[in-house]
């Protein structure tokens, strides 16, 4: 007998057995081929009302918001903050800012925003909102890469972080520390990797160094570089990946 049908046999029977001793009495014994034909059909009729009062499958995780094009435009907005008094602030990005641009990729100089249209003396923290564009699935790297020269008379070296959420996610942070050399030259690199999937993700991030004791004391400078999914290397942000919304 086939393997489907024993077990439609076996389970009929115990329900059978179940039923009272004068309900089965009363049974007429019908031929053998015709009692599993009934059983069969009325154990089809059963699998098919519990079928469709199942539950429906459990939701894959919120995928991307999809491009729409007309919706959003090249660059990320930077709000330019001022730079923390110290490290243990620098995970919290302050509530006012010091004024703006758009950011569509290259090197930020933290201590001079003139060029960008912001009047501050000082070093600067940058924050960005916006929408990251991902063309391919895998792991994407974020890597904000500080280089500059200190003062003489920074004598505690700046402390850094860097974090980043993707769809108020928080990935990170990562810390470092902006060391001189001899030549009081002074490097950190801090990097953050994330599992993304093709679409737009909402995107902020948050840079910053603590401030030296005098606004002209640091000079830095912020490249910030990703890696996206396929890429070999680092490279600089391109202004149709990061996006942003017209207020």
């Amino acid at each position: 007998m086939p393997l489907p049908r024993l077990v439609r046999l076996v389970s009929s029977v115990a329900l059978f057995a179940s039923l009272p001793a004068n309900a089965r009495a009363e049974q007429p014994a019908p031929p053998r081929d015709a009692q599993l034909d009934r059983i069969e059909q009325k154990l089809d009729d059963v699998l098919k009302r519990l079928g469709a009062g199942a539950a429906p499958a459990a939701q894959t995780e919120k995928t991307p918001e999809p491009e729409t094009g007309a919706n959003y435009r090249p660059g990320a907005l930077a709000i330019v903050h001022a730079a923390p008094a110290s490290a243990r602030l620098l995970s919290e990005i302050p509530v006012d800012s010091v004024g703006g641009f758009t950011y569509s990729g290259g090197p930020i100089a933290l201590h001079d925003l003139n060029s960008r249209g912001v009047n501050f003396s000082g070093l600067a923290g940058i924050e960005l909102q916006g929408w990251l564009k991902v063309k391919q699935a895998g792991r994407m790297q974020f890597v904000a890469d500080l280089h500059g020269t200190l003062a003489s008379n920074v004598f505690v070296p700046p402390e850094c972080l860097l974090q980043i959420w993707l769809e108020d996610r928080l990935v990170g942070p990562e810390r470092a520390t902006l060391a001189p050399d001899k030549n009081r030259d002074a490097k950190a690199s801090m990097l953050i990797g994330a599992e993304v999937e093709p679409g737009l993700y909402k995107f902020r991030l948050w840079t910053a160094c603590t401030a030296a004791q005098s606004p002209n004391a640091a000079r830095v400078i912020l490249d910030l570089l990703i890696k996206p999914p396929g890429d070999l290397n680092l490279r600089g942000v391109r202004a149709d990946e990061l996006l942003h919304r017209p207020g």
